[in-house]
């Protein structure tokens, strides 16, 4: 493809024109009118629709003052397709555009959108872009004969801004700013990479200080656990101290009650013996069964007490074997827990290719996408590159194919000169050019290849990234807590155990004699029984046994009173109560507290100081990736600024800008050359010094392009000019649009232009498809296929076709 014609332009309310339309047909199209009649403004039209390039400043003051918005519509072929391109301005909105391809009377949209969208498609359909259009295609007044008028510093400067040298110029200048600034970057990146050693060995440093700390705050929790055990145990044995001194005082105060009613009993009974001395047989057989009732009595109360032992004894086998299912359920589910975390870290260790714990996991996790984010980034990269590697080797086959296609309908015409072919230069063209689209073919099938074949690792790439934002940090963090949090139930549930287990022995070695008290209890029964049946008898007996029973009941009583002394002073006995050991344990529980206290606080302050550390530590890692991110960047900043370097080095004079210049030189004097010999000048060649100063060969030899005669000088002039448009835009070039070419001209001059643009462009051979010229000269009319007459009306451009000279024969 590529080329350009311009079919037509519409403006409406565009600069100075209200509603105007103009038609372009290939030849030469005059635009002529007084200055300020608004004959720039069509090419500023063109100009404006294909590159948003105008003369007007700001986008703005496009739209006439009047008016608050405009719209211009142009419609061009390119490479035999017809497009239209449109553009609605507003005052004060963003600038919309529509691009269409046209298809006889249909259209299609090919893109809507602004400038930054429109642009680059123009560009690829004309292959052209802004730069070379106004180098190369519009020509803006005092252009032409410029060049060989300037004075050389002059004329090198504008050559060098035709060519691009002046960017270059400017570019290599401009760089050096660039990398002093990456400069004063990579000094403080150094500055900071030099900080790793020293964070390394604070981060080595805490690790140690840290795992110390650990171990202490691992070795108090064990002593917290020994000395509350402790603490819990001197308790006991306190509280059983203190019961047994509360027993004992109370045991104390009942001998000294009994001790009292016992003398009582004792005088009543002396009393009554002296009156019931015949009461004594009665009563032998109370006394006989006396120590058996008794026993029975006393063994009565400890099967009660044992039964009672019994029972919590129950109850307590029945605790343990609840704890011990609790603790299998609590196993059970810590199994399952550690299985599942198990399973999430192998399933994400395999996707992240390399074995995580629940520690590392996040770091590892965003370390990986930034890699494979990169990774995608230099592959969507490479497929662009590819792709427009696919586009330029089409486009060049679809031109050697025209031009094939042309040499087939006219094969004794060379399809890029015009010149006249023979058959074995017909021959050797064809045979060149199907060879080199033989070659492009097998290129472009390579290059799309690699563009299919990078879509398919852009794709794969974009598939891991979703794998690994899929993974679940806050789920493999919540089964590390759980099974951290299973594992201190499980040691709480077998502590509880054992306590309860200890007490359940305690009871078992209480309970062994049991049966032995039961057995006894069955044997006293009839002594028991005995005993009530005496009282019986001696509650039912008459008058007469009154005070014999009231001398029975007042020794029972004295008697009862006696073994209870005797069983208050057996349990006195039994309790073995001591105060000073009561009094050695009381401040044994006070030290065991005393104790327990400091070091569930030393435990307190270890585990804080751990917690401390551990952020100093990720506080630390932190500012080591940090500083990892600034060494990689130093590297790259180093790199870039040795690339950026480079690039300036090819950018200065000795470089890519002598390069420009010794290519385009040659390029320049040979097609001028070959204008030249279109033109049917006396002179041959011409030729450019490295400062792109002409001379000409000539029937007198080389001579100053200074000492020619005016006409001459003009069509040198514009040979120069089509020789440099040719060499910036190559065979694309089809259209040459010239502002105002007579400008400065005196009349002599003037008639010369006007005779060289008739014979170039209108009588002879034309050397280009189309010229569209803007003047305020008349005369330039005898040189046009069409012309345009533009006036002011009313303070609007009004345009007008005018039949055009007819061609001479």
């Amino acid at each position: 493809m590529g080329g350009l014609i311009v079919n037509q332009v519409e403006l409406r309310n565009f600069i100075s024109h209200r509603n105007t339309s103009l038609s372009f047909d290939l030849g030469v199209t005059a635009i002529v009118g007084p200055n300020g009649a608004g004959k720039t403004s069509i090419l500023d039209a063109i100009s404006y629709s294909l590159f948003k390039v105008h003369s007007r400043g700001r986008e703005e003051y496009v739209v006439n003052r009047g008016e608050k918005e405009a719209s211009v519509r142009l419609t061009f072929t390119s490479g035999g397709r017809r497009f239209l391109i449109e553009w609605n301005i507003e005052k004060g909105k963003r600038t919309r555009g529509r691009l269409y391809e046209l298809y006889g009377e249909e259209k299609k949209l090919l893109i809507a959108d602004g400038e930054k969208a429109i642009v680059p498609e123009v560009e690829k359909i004309l292959e052209i872009d802004r730069d070379l259009f106004l180098q190369a295609v519009y020509v803006r007044q005092g252009e032409i004969e410029s060049l060989v008028e300037a004075k050389p510093a002059e004329r090198k400067r504008m050559m060098a801004r035709l060519l691009g040298i002046e960017d270059l110029e400017e570019a290599w200048d401009r760089m050096k700013e660039v990398i002093e600034v990456q400069r004063t970057r990579l000094a403080w990146l150094e500055a900071e990479v030099k900080k790793m050693d020293e964070t390394r060995s604070k981060l080595k440093e805490l690790e140690r200080k840290v795992g110390e700390a650990e171990n202490d705050y691992k070795m108090l929790e064990g002593k917290v656990v020994e000395a509350k055990v402790k603490s819990e145990g001197l308790k006991a044995i306190l509280k059983k101290l203190d019961d047994e001194k509360a027993k004992f005082e109370e045991l104390e105060r009942e001998k000294l009650k009994v001790r009292g009613d016992i003398a009582l009993a004792s005088l009543d009974v002396e009393r009554i013996e002296k009156e019931l001395k015949k009461l004594e047989q009665a009563y032998r057989r109370l006394e006989e069964v006396r120590e058996g009732y008794e026993a029975y009595q006393k063994n009565s109360a400890k099967l009660e007490e044992l039964q009672v032992k019994a029972a919590k004894l129950e109850g307590l086998e029945r605790q343990v074997n609840l704890i011990e299912e609790r603790i299998r359920g609590v196993e059970d589910r810590l199994k399952t827990v550690q299985r599942r975390l198990t399973d999430k870290l192998r399933q994400y260790s395999g996707l992240l290719g390399v074995e995580a714990t629940s520690e590392d996991l996040p770091s590892l996790k965003w370390e990986v996408l930034d890699r494979l984010r990169r990774t995608k980034t230099h592959l969507e990269e490479e497929r662009v590159r590819a792709r427009r590697e696919v586009e330029k080797l089409g486009g060049r086959l679809g031109e050697v194919e025209r031009l094939l296609e042309e040499l087939t309908l006219s094969p004794e015409q060379c399809p890029i000169c015009g010149r006249q072919l023979t058959i074995e230069h017909f021959s050797r063209i064809t045979l060149n050019l199907r060879k080199e689209a033989e070659e492009l073919k097998d290129k472009v099938k390579v290059a799309q290849h690699e563009a299919e074949r990078l879509e398919a690792e852009v794709k794969k790439v974009e598939r891991l990234i979703i794998e690994v934002e899929a993974i679940d940090l806050s789920e493999v963090e919540e089964l590390s807590d759980e099974a951290l949090s299973l594992n201190n139930e499980l040691e709480r549930l077998r502590q509880e155990k054992e306590r309860y287990v200890d007490e359940v022995k305690g009871l078992r070695s209480d309970l062994e004699e049991l049966n032995e008290v039961k057995r006894k209890v069955e044997k006293l029964k009839p002594f028991y029984e005995a005993y009530l049946e005496a009282q019986g008898v001696i509650r039912a007996s008459i008058d007469k046994w009154e005070l014999e029973r009231k001398l029975g009941v007042k020794r029972a009583e004295r008697d009862a009173l006696k073994d209870r002394l005797r069983q208050v002073e057996e349990e006195l006995n039994r309790l073995s109560y001591n105060p000073a050991v009561h009094d050695r344990f009381k401040g044994e529980v006070e030290e065991a507290e005393r104790k327990l206290t400091l070091l569930e606080s030393q435990a307190a302050s270890r585990k804080a100081e751990v917690e401390t550390l551990r952020k100093l530590i990720e506080e630390i890692k932190g500012e080591l990736q940090e500083l990892e991110a600034k060494r990689a960047e130093l590297e790259r900043r180093r790199r870039f600024v040795e690339l950026l370097e480079k690039v300036r080095r090819c950018f200065s004079k000795d470089g890519l800008q002598r390069v420009i210049r010794a290519r385009a030189k040659p390029l320049i004097e040979r097609c001028a050359k070959e204008y030249l010999e279109k033109f049917n000048l006396e002179y041959s060649d011409l030729k450019l010094d490295e400062d792109f100063n002409p001379t000409v060969l000539g029937p007198l030899g080389e001579q100053p392009i200074e000492t020619i005669s005016g006409g001459e000088r003009v069509a040198i002039a514009i040979a120069l000019r089509l020789a440099i448009a040719r060499a910036l835009a190559g065979p694309r070039l089809e259209l040459m649009m010239l502002d105002e070419p007579t400008v400065h001209l005196d009349d002599e001059r003037r008639r010369e232009l006007v005779e060289v643009l008739k014979k170039f462009f209108r009588e002879g051979p034309r050397i280009l498809p189309q010229l569209i010229l803007v003047t305020h000269d008349r005369e330039v009319e005898e040189a046009a296929d069409t012309v345009y007459l533009v006036a002011r009306e009313r303070g609007y451009s009004r345009v007008r076709s005018e039949e055009a000279y007819p061609t001479a024969m």
